[in-house]
């Protein structure tokens, strides 16, 4: 396969897919539908007379309209059955957190609430920044380390296809409405370390096939590059992507956004090593010495 000579195509599949994320990321009521660690809520710890699971304790909570609760169980460590849950849920008035917890103790028997607290929207804010510096920091460092290993084109070229893979992930959310947690960030945390690495396998073959280039075209070697580097890439990703499948599968409703992220974030990660960090280097590379082959007719 051509995949330098396909860049075009590539390219126009990533515009239309970020612009799709973008409009909707500006469309009023729209945008990213924020989870309870950044719209505010309660938390509760409760304990009850009988065993339950997670499962049944969002049983219970469905019909009140709480069943997207983050419920995790606890005193047990997450134990199957237990009596100890740790309860998240969206912003409540009195009469709706008097009726969950009326609705828990008929079906469990709620002996005690151990704490009962709010959730400040200030969390999800702080979050976020934190998670956005880590990034910015995160993407410093990489270019500073990949221009001292490769060069500083390599370094450039793979924060774009980083930038076009959270782009590519945060877009997918605002349009399918998923909803935004602390785990999403967790998994855009990891993207940005799987993207870089997966691109830095592709840019390690190209490196050591220019030290042996003589008349081959740019694009040639390029290409020869990454067919050489195509079946470790895909196995990476496909034993990572059966992973995550697991996840999604069977970790039920709290792990959710966060398979999500990772699912499409391995997905895109994969092709823009493939498809854009590599193609955009080669763009740059070609335009380099074209500038140099003008310069003597210049002078």
């Amino acid at each position: 396969m051509d995949f330098i000579g396909n860049r075009k195509r590539a390219f126009a599949i990533s515009g239309v897919l970020i612009l799709a994320g973008l409009v909707s990321l500006l469309i009023p009521g729209r945008g990213l539908n924020l989870g309870i660690d950044f719209t505010g809520g309660w938390k509760y710890h409760v304990r009850f007379e009988q065993p339950a699971t997670v499962a049944d304790v969002r049983t219970a909570l469905t019909p009140l309209g709480l069943g997207q609760s983050i419920i995790q169980g606890a005193g047990d460590l997450g134990a199957p059955a237990g009596r100890d849950f740790v309860i998240r849920t969206g912003p409540l008035d009195e009469a709706a957190q008097a009726a969950a917890k009326g609705a828990l103790a008929k079906a469990f028997g709620l002996t005690e609430t151990l704490s009962d607290d709010p959730i400040s929207p200030s969390f999800g804010r702080e979050l976020t920044l934190l998670a956005v510096l880590g990034v910015v920091v995160a993407s410093i460092l990489m270019v500073a380390y990949i221009t001292w290993r490769f060069e500083f084109k390599f370094a450039i070229t793979g924060i774009i296809a980083l930038i076009h893979d959270v782009f590519i992930t945060l877009g997918l959310f605002s349009l399918l409405r998923l909803e935004i947690t602390q785990a999403f960030v967790a998994a855009t945390l990891t993207i940005v370390g799987y993207s870089i690495n997966d691109t830095i396998v592709v840019y390690d073959r190209i490196r050591d096939n220019m030290r042996h280039r003589k008349k081959e075209p740019l694009a040639a070697l390029v290409n020869r590059s990454i067919r050489q580097s195509l079946t470790r890439t895909l196995n990476t990703s496909g034993t990572t992507l059966a992973a995550i499948l697991a996840i999604l599968v069977f970790g039920g409703p709290t792990t959710r956004p966060f398979a999500v992220a990772l699912l499409v974030g391995v997905f895109a990660g994969t092709y823009s090593s493939i498809f854009i960090a590599s193609p955009l280097w080669v763009m740059w590379k070609e335009h380099e010495e074209r500038m140099r082959r003008r310069r003597p007719r210049l002078a």
